[in-house]
C-alpha cells in the first residue's frame, strides 16, 4: 500500500481522525474499491471514444448506424 493525499471536507477529515485502525482499514478498502472502479469506467468510456472516433473516421455517422439498426427490425 501507499499513502496519497486527497482533499475531503472538514467533518470528514474530523471524523477520519477519530475512527479505530479497524474502521479505518474498511474505509481504505471501500475507498480502494470505488476508485477502481471509477478508472474501469475511465476506461471504458475512452474505449468507447476511441471506437465512435474510428467509425467516424471510416465514414459511420450516427445517421447511418441509426439505418443500420432500423434495417435489423
Amino acid at each position: 500500500m501507499k499513502a496519497i493525499a486527497i482533499q475531503v471536507d472538514e467533518d470528514i477529515a474530523e471524523q477520519l481522525s477519530k475512527i479505530s485502525p479497524e474502521q479505518r482499514k474498511r474505509v481504505e478498502s471501500l475507498f480502494t474499491l470505488l476508485v477502481q472502479q471509477e478508472l474501469k469506467n475511465i476506461s471504458l468510456m475512452q474505449i468507447m471514444d476511441d471506437i465512435a472516433d474510428e467509425a467516424a473516421r471510416n465514414g459511420l455517422t450516427p445517421e447511418i448506424l441509426e439505418s443500420i439498426l432500423a434495417d435489423d427490425e
